[in-house]
């Protein structure tokens, strides 16, 4: 990083080794922006506290004119961005609640090393962590669903294995560069042609 001092970011991309006995490097000094990225439903949320609410909230009180099918489409599009922002709101809750809920579990050890529990600690510690399993193993779902993994014990779940197999089914859907003879970054020049790609392999 000290080779580039003027520069305020850095990105680097390890790419798939394929034949050679080494994996080449990207090096980028700006994040190419390629838009929004899709929607997707994790199934997960359907487990979720609330969700139900949202999207039976939101269907009912659409207001909306026009064609069937715009309608119908613009009833969905509704919908959809109020999953999002109940998501985007949801998601912060857990990753906090995760948080106390853990340093509540260390606080509680550490007093359990000088005195013996009261039986409302007791009861904490066990709410407590039935509670932390409860978030992690929907973190590990939704984790699973991005990779589409579907044949995967728990144990490895904290594998190397599994990290590495999801990372790289990440960089294979998310390309960011082309082989012309020298690696091609620009937005505008990967984007059409990924999507000339997939639009000959649908026919």
């Amino acid at each position: 990083m000290d080779m580039f001092p003027t520069v305020r970011e850095i990105f680097v991309t390890a790419l798939l080794r394929e034949l050679s006995d080494h994996c080449p490097i990207v090096l980028q000094t700006s994040l190419p922006d390629y838009g929004k990225p899709p929607f997707r439903f994790f199934n997960s949320w359907l487990n979720r506290d609330g969700f139900d609410n949202v999207v039976r909230k939101a269907w009912y009180e659409f207001r909306g004119f026009g064609a069937p099918d715009l309608y119908l489409k613009a009833k969905l599009k509704y919908l959809k961005n109020e999953i999002k922002n109940w998501r985007a709101i949801d998601y912060h809750k857990e990753v906090k609640e995760l948080e106390e809920k853990k340093k509540r579990m260390q606080e509680i050890d550490l007093a359990a090393e000088e005195r013996v529990l009261t039986d409302i600690e007791i009861t904490k510690t066990r709410t407590s962590f039935q509670r932390i399993i409860e978030l992690e193993k929907m973190a590990v779902l939704d984790i699973k669903q991005r990779a589409k993994i579907k044949l995967v014990t728990d144990r490895d779940e904290n594998s190397a294995f599994f990290h590495g197999f999801v990372n790289n089914k990440s960089r294979k859907k998310n390309p960011t560069a082309i082989n012309y003879g020298v690696w091609v970054t620009q937005p505008e020049v990967v984007k059409p042609e990924i999507y000339s790609f997939y639009q000959k392999k649908i026919p």
